[in-house]
Formats: structure tokens, sequence, C-alpha cells
């Protein structure tokens, strides 16, 4: 049986939302689903104005070999999660594809205890863009522009980047609401 990747992008073979991404807190969090939902054009579509994944987290049939993370045994990607990024939750979270989830099968726990805290998003952080791109997505319908123009990238004691909203200075999960 093929493994299923946690970090899907839609469109994947087989894909389906694995949860809902929720804004509230420090940091953006999973909450999983208790059952299968295909990920079909109208649920993806009920995430508009923003894209499909900065409100949903999918998994689907893991790309291998078409995958930039996948080195041809492993996915680089999930060993970057449990080298980098600390545990987020003590005990392993409610999933339904565990026994199919290669970031599993490969990492173990250690994985699950970070992958709540994973979302895939991609802003364009461009310097020309001259626009917060949480601000931009978000009130796309009105004028998109930030108060003060720009993104600002830190660094934590962890040595992760966190994106912060410059004209909010709150962490880009609060960045969605505030700005």
């Amino acid at each position: 049986m093929p493994k299923l990747c946690p970090s899907a992008q839609p469109g994947m073979d087989q894909c389906r939302v694995l949860g809902v991404i929720q804004q509230e807190g420090p940091r953006p969090m999973v909450q999983y689903l208790k059952e299968p939902l295909p990920a079909t054009p109208e649920i993806l579509g009920m995430a508009a104005p923003l894209k499909p994944t900065e409100v949903f987290r999918l998994a689907a049939t893991c790309a291998e070999r078409k995958c930039p993370h996948f080195d041809g045994v492993d996915c680089r990607l999930a060993s970057r999660v449990v080298r980098i990024l600390p545990a987020v939750v003590a005990e392993l979270p409610p999933c339904i594809i565990r026994k199919e989830c290669r970031w599993y099968a490969q990492e173990g726990g250690a994985a699950c205890k970070r992958c709540p805290e994973i979302t895939t998003v991609t802003y364009d952080l461009s310097p020309r863009s001259g626009k917060c791109p949480a601000c931009q997505r978000w009130r796309r319908l009105r004028s998109g522009n930030c108060r003060n123009s720009g993104i600002a990238r830190l660094r934590s004691a962890q040595n992760r980047r966190n994106l912060l909203c410059a004209c909010s200075r709150t962490a880009k999960s609060r960045a969605l609401r505030s700005c």
C-alpha cells in the first residue's frame, strides 16, 4: 500500500482533508478530522477567498520521486521537521492516516508530536511585492495593503524562522486576523 504525505497540495493523487487549521493562539494548529473527507473542488472552494492550504491540512499519496523532498528512500521534510521543530503536543494526536503516513513510518511518534503545527502555505516574500502576504490574502476584498508594509523575519531561540507581519508585530497565525 502506498504511503500518504501529510503535507500535500490540492490536486495530488487521492487528496483528502486531514484537518482544519485553527488560527487561534500563538501559532496555527491543525484540528484533525475524525473521518476521511475527499478534497473535492467543492470542499476546497469553501476556503475562498483564502487558499485551500491556508484553511485545510491535506494528505495525499506520496509523490515519492516526483517530490523534491524525497531522496529515493526517505522524506527529507519529515526528517527536518523532527530535527528542527520542538514537539507541540505531549501525546500523539488522533490521526486518520497514521497507519499509512510516510512521516510516521519514517520518524515514528516524534513526527506526530510536531505535526499539528505544520501548515502547507506558500507566501510571496519577494522584496518587490511591498505587501504583507498574510494581510494581502486576508484583505483581498479590501485594499490588501499593510499599514507599515513589509515582512520581518526573525530567528527564535530554536533557530527556527517565524514569519511575522510587520504591520501588527504578531505571529503569522494572528496576522491573518489582526491586520
